[in-house]
């Protein structure tokens, strides 16, 4: 990134579920789908809330690098590190025409979100080359963090009769990017659902993400 300052700018965005590469390019720091991700999780807790009374504000989660920019040659080398990341999908979507690469874009985005009552939260995750996988939040609330789970393959070579996800075999090992966006997108939703407990609706709460587990795959059910 040029420098070990950059690279530490980045990693707060990602620590925070903020993509880099959309923060730094747009004076607003608004990312389009994290109003998606808050109509989801309302959808799923079954809440009865306005999705625009929410603020997304993102430039008090950076701490003390906040004010910290990238600079022109940063953010090109993150786009070709992205770029990268998106050729290497051997399933991916070549028709996508956007015009800056994006973790969601390049990588994978969240498909699907389920809410448990105790707070456990799974995030049906469709990577760029047509898998999906499951990575799961675990509340600790009287800790004061969360739990992720993440899933480091596609399918189980171990064939557990018991298991849904055995059943499949294993198909592929995924990639380094493909397994820490989970953590990216676990701390995205742990973020916003922090956004919605501060617009008033108090009994939703998700804190942030301070351990991770690496599982096989989770599991469909």
């Amino acid at each position: 990134m040029g420098g070990s300052g950059r690279a530490a700018v980045i990693w707060d965005c990602l620590r925070a579920g903020i993509d880099p590469n959309l923060y730094y390019r747009n004076d607003s720091g608004i990312d389009s789908s994290d109003k998606a991700i808050v109509e989801s999780w309302l959808e799923a807790m079954s809440a009865d809330f306005d999705a625009n009374d929410i603020s997304l504000t993102k430039n008090d989660l950076l701490g003390k690098r906040k004010d910290q920019g990238l600079g022109a040659d940063a953010l090109s080398r993150l786009q070709k590190l992205m770029k990268q990341c998106r050729s290497s999908a051997a399933c991916a979507d070549d028709s996508v025409t956007e015009s800056i690469h994006t973790i969601e874009n390049s990588i994978g985005s969240i498909s699907h979100i389920k809410v448990s009552a105790d707070g456990t939260t799974k995030l049906l995750l469709r990577l760029a080359r047509g898998y999906e996988v499951e990575s799961v939040i675990i509340p600790w609330l009287d800790k004061g963090f969360s739990t992720v789970c993440v899933s480091s393959q596609v399918g189980c070579a171990q064939a557990c009769r018991f298991c849904a996800t055995g059943k499949m075999g294993k198909m592929a090992d995924l990639t380094a990017e493909e397994i820490l966006c989970q953590i990216y997108f676990a701390n995205k939703v742990c973020r916003i659902v922090s956004s919605i407990a501060a617009a008033g609706d108090s009994a939703t709460t998700l804190p942030p993400c301070d351990n991770v587990v690496l599982m096989g795959m989770g599991t469909s059910g």
